[in-house]
């Protein structure tokens, strides 16, 4: 088939056109994207979503219909961690490693034969006649850098789920050994092993939580909350409103009102402008990586004219004081209830 640039009947290609390709790739991406934010509906809990909390696992099943979907930004980065999972495994089989079992179902039972949670394994690599389970988790850099044992992974905000779920799989298994493979999506890898017995009192505070989980799931009414405020904090279900803890509880202290209208309208103004700042934040974090190797002079980039010069700082102490921290968040749910109904006493 003749190209376009020589065939007289064909339409010019041009900025409109290239305009209109771009814009059809972004709105096929964003249509995909859609389609795996969620919710799925779930049978069992999960691996994948594992909590100290059983409430949240109970929500989980019991009302996945309410579970927000996953923010665009969220699914293209889960969707990026499937496709380093994916070629990490190619890569491993074509390094000759003995790959077997990827994505093989699992289920763990009870005593009883009650099913726990299901999840699916990565793989199970074959070594010296001994199956390892090994589960490829993709991690930003600056993240990546700072998990070098499995304590660090329990201890940190985000990746503690991922040793409740290789705990999992390996009593699902009855397997003493898993391997993490972290990959910082820049093509570095670190294997992190875990060993089953070491953890021993981590899976018996699961193993509670998951027992109450799945009683409360067949009974239909919700465990009581987890009872730790930060821990709620992050909940999932703290996000969708469905769970909130009692405000005096969440604080942990008295609660004051605070009764000023522009005090309020400034809270509001605040809310409605964090998208932009959090927006004008990232743009100017790219902005300084990209201005702090160079020397002091003017550079011009698009429209925009760009001067850096040097200046010493002077340097100080600072004098020992007491600071207030805070933190502002919307009150949702159940607890909204509270605000407006509560015998609330105004502070001047």
């Amino acid at each position: 088939m003749a190209d376009d640039a020589t065939t007289p009947a064909s339409a010019p290609f041009d900025d409109e056109a290239m305009a209109g390709l771009i814009e059809g790739f972004e709105a096929a991406l964003r249509r995909e994207r859609e389609r795996d934010a969620g919710p799925s509906p779930q049978a069992h809990i999960r691996a994948s979503g594992l909590d100290w909390c059983a409430r949240a696992m109970f929500y989980d099943v019991a009302r996945w219909q309410e579970r927000p979907a996953f923010a665009p930004e969220v699914v293209a980065r889960l969707q990026r961690g499937r496709d380093i999972e994916r070629a990490l495994t190619v890569r491993l089989l074509d390094a000759g490693l003995p790959i077997e079992e990827s994505q093989r179902h699992v289920e763990l039972r009870d005593e009883d034969g009650r099913v726990l949670l299901t999840g699916h394994i990565d793989g199970v690599i074959r070594w010296r006649g001994v199956k390892v389970i090994y589960e490829v988790k993709s991690v930003h850099p600056n993240l990546w850098g700072r998990l070098r044992t499995v304590d660090d992974l329990l201890h940190d905000a985000y990746c503690w789920r991922w040793v409740l779920q290789m705990l999992a799989y390996l009593h699902a298994y009855g397997r003493r050994a898993g391997l993490f493979i972290l990959d910082d999506c820049l093509g570095h890898q670190r294997f992190l092993p875990l060993w089953r017995d070491r953890l021993e009192g981590v899976w018996r505070r699961l193993l509670e939580a998951l027992r109450v989980a799945v009683r409360a799931i067949e009974r239909g009414t919700p465990p009581p909350q987890h009872g730790d405020p930060a821990h709620c904090q992050r909940c999932r279900w703290r996000e969708a409103a469905v769970c909130m803890p009692a405000l005096a509880a969440d604080a942990g202290e008295t609660l004051r009102l605070l009764a000023s209208e522009e005090l309020e309208r400034a809270l509001l103004e605040r809310e409605e402008l964090e998208p932009q700042y959090r927006a004008y934040q990232a743009a100017s974090r790219v902005i300084d990586a990209a201005t702090k190797p160079l020397s002091p002079g003017r550079y011009l980039c698009g429209p925009f004219q760009i001067r850096l010069s040097e200046h010493e700082r002077a340097g100080y102490w600072v004098r020992a004081a007491k600071i207030k921290r805070k933190t502002i968040e919307r009150i949702v749910g159940a607890a909204a209830h509270e605000v407006r109904t509560g015998p609330w006493q105004a502070t001047a």
